[in-house]
């Protein structure tokens, strides 16, 4: 306690090589002003690189303290025409965003990207609003529970969606797909909070119909896309 430099040059000398051979198949750290510094995780992801283990990064959640960077140098750029939403329906503003998004969205990017795949992420509860639902039946779409590898979730996605039309406090899960390097294109409504200083990667789109022509045209364009991208 109270000496993180010491730790991270313990991780880095003597740990990670122990569990680099297939005990850890991933280094996570936490880059706020309460957890480790940028240059502390820059010292350690660059020792874990250097044992070919992929990291990850949770930055800029509650501070700016330059895991941004951190997180750029380390940034992975998408493939595929894989949309993600991380939104429990245990709050009524996600369940309704993504049914309308579902009603109102889904079906026009079905129709121009075949290939587009949604994965939501509802939390155990969704089965209590989804299992007899047509709209969650449709094409192309999957609803999962808990899962505590959000961050490799992220990673494997192409870009994010956010389509709800009233929100509290801060929007979670637009940060994390931003400091994951993914794309977020969102209502002008679940973007509160960005809108007069909206990042590169924060697509906003007047309402859940709207947001068809973006999606549409990111994932037709990796190239526009990756220019987005960077953490």
């Amino acid at each position: 306690s109270g000496r993180p430099d010491e730790y991270i040059d313990t991780i880095c000398r003597d740990w990670l090589p122990d569990v680099s051979g297939g005990l850890a198949d991933s280094v996570d750290a936490f880059c706020e002003d309460i957890g480790f510094s940028a240059a502390q995780c820059d010292r350690l992801f660059t020792a874990a690189r250097q044992l070919g283990l992929p990291v990850r990064l949770h930055t800029e959640q509650l501070s700016n303290i330059g895991g941004s960077r951190v997180a750029a140098r380390t940034h992975v750029p998408s493939e595929g025409t894989r949309l993600l939403l991380v939104g429990p329906f245990r709050y009524a503003a996600n369940r309704d965003g993504i049914t309308r998004f579902l009603d109102e969205a889904w079906p026009a990017i079905r129709r121009r990207v075949p290939s587009a795949t949604l994965l939501i992420l509802g939390g155990d509860e969704h089965l209590e609003f989804t299992r007899d639902a047509e709209a969650f039946a449709q094409a192309g779409v999957e609803v999962r529970g808990h899962r505590d590898d959000v961050p490799d979730i992220l990673g494997a996605s192409t870009l994010t969606i956010n389509p709800q039309q009233s929100i509290r406090g801060s929007a979670v899960k637009l940060v994390e797909s931003l400091a994951a390097g993914r794309v977020c294109v969102s209502t002008a409504a679940g973007a509160r909070g960005f809108a007069a200083t909206a990042p590169l990667g924060l697509v906003t789109a007047p309402d859940v119909a709207s947001m068809v022509e973006p999606i549409v045209a990111l994932l037709a364009d990796p190239s526009r896309r990756h220019a987005l991208e960077a953490p």
